[in-house]
């Protein structure tokens, strides 16, 4: 018997890139919540995975979790991840897309973001939860990769008011700070690029992927209190030297601009370091409340 067909009653979830940082904390949040559940049939959730490759590592990895089912495909053709849910209807959608280092640039993001909407639309999923990205307000933003989300935000607006929706805007996930291996000259250089375009008093957001995807599992869990709303997701403000700190605390090495070679200079710049230099010129903090 099928993983579908032992949880027909389970509330499906397709999860665009679920290999990704963002995706993956998704399923995995999700899959906490089928580990805690009192009932083993049905789980609350069946957790459709996209990925690209089933059979790399870390798909094997997600597909061990309880609930999970991999599905193989692009996020080009949204139609056939959503058959995949068949005969079941897919009940949610995590809608994220590669940005910088998409195949298809920046534009395709767009489109990527925008088709998908198109088939949830079609398909009549119940919870429509957007990955856009915080850019410091409401309104219009400069940064390129920070336009694409938004202009996602847009089309859910104009051609899907009536698409269930949430909009998650996350600001600067902290596991950009660690490329790979900590102590690679990758890793260094992206620290070194955080630190040389702050200044030293501006606080920089951050969140953890993983705790984006606590959040739009709680969503999913409780759509009463997330449907229809605009969430801005961070973990911690910090400057320059807070974040050193931080990092010395950890790692036990301090994070200081060294020699950098061309390969990871050539890296930088196909990653968009014109763009977080855009980014840091001003100060995104968000205004929210911590009780407890």
């Amino acid at each position: 018997m099928s993983q579908l067909a032992a949880n027909i009653q389970s509330k499906v979830v397709l999860v665009l890139l679920a290999t990704g940082k963002q995706g993956s904390g998704v399923v995995r949040a999700l899959a906490k919540q089928n580990d805690a559940s009192s009932s083993s049939n049905p789980l609350p959730w069946t957790i459709l995975a996209q990925t690209r490759d089933a059979s790399s590592s870390k798909s094997r990895a997600l597909g061990e979790l309880r609930g999970v089912r991999l599905v193989e495909g692009s996020a080009d053709s949204p139609e056939l991840l959503f058959d995949a849910a068949l005969p079941d209807p897919v009940y949610a959608v995590y809608s994220v897309q590669l940005g910088l280092d998409n195949p298809r640039g920046l534009d395709g993001e767009v489109e990527q973001a925008k088709r998908l909407a198109d088939v949830a639309a079609e398909r009549g999923v119940k919870h429509f939860i957007y990955a856009g990205g915080n850019f410091g307000g409401e309104g219009e933003t400069y940064v390129p990769h920070l336009k694409t989300k938004l202009a996602g935000e847009e089309y859910l607006r104009a051609v899907h008011p009536t698409l269930p929706t949430t909009i998650l805007r996350p600001v600067t996930f902290m596991d950009q700070l660690v490329q790979g291996d900590p102590a690679s000259t990758i890793s260094r250089l992206t620290k070194i690029m955080f630190l040389c375009q702050l200044r030293p008093s501006t606080r920089l957001q951050f969140v953890a992927a993983s705790d984006v995807g606590a959040v739009a599992a709680l969503a999913l869990q409780h759509p009463e209190e997330y449907l229809g709303r605009v969430v801005d997701v961070a973990g911690d403000a910090l400057t320059p030297a807070e974040l050193e700190a931080g990092w010395r605390e950890v790692f036990g090495v301090e994070m200081r601009p060294g020699m950098v070679g061309g390969s990871a200079l050539s890296w930088a710049v196909k990653n968009g370091t014109r763009e977080l230099r855009l980014m840091f010129k001003v100060s995104f903090i968000l205004l929210f409340q911590i009780s407890g």
